[in-house]
């Protein structure tokens, strides 16, 4: 399954949260494009802070 055309559930995050090897679980939007240039282009968008606020 390739997810870059997909979405995942955010409630999944809560999930990996409560793994013991999980550090920290945070989202992520992603965009691809096209371009004049190129036939892809990769966007990533991520929360301004972390929920731990670091």
């Amino acid at each position: 399954m390739d997810v870059s055309y997909s979405a995942v559930n955010e409630k999944i995050g809560a999930e990996l949260a409560i793994m013991s090897e999980v550090e920290s679980v945070t989202g992520m939007l992603q965009g691809l494009v096209q371009t004049e240039s190129e036939p892809f282009f990769i966007v990533f968008g991520y929360p301004e802070k972390r929920p731990d606020n670091t």
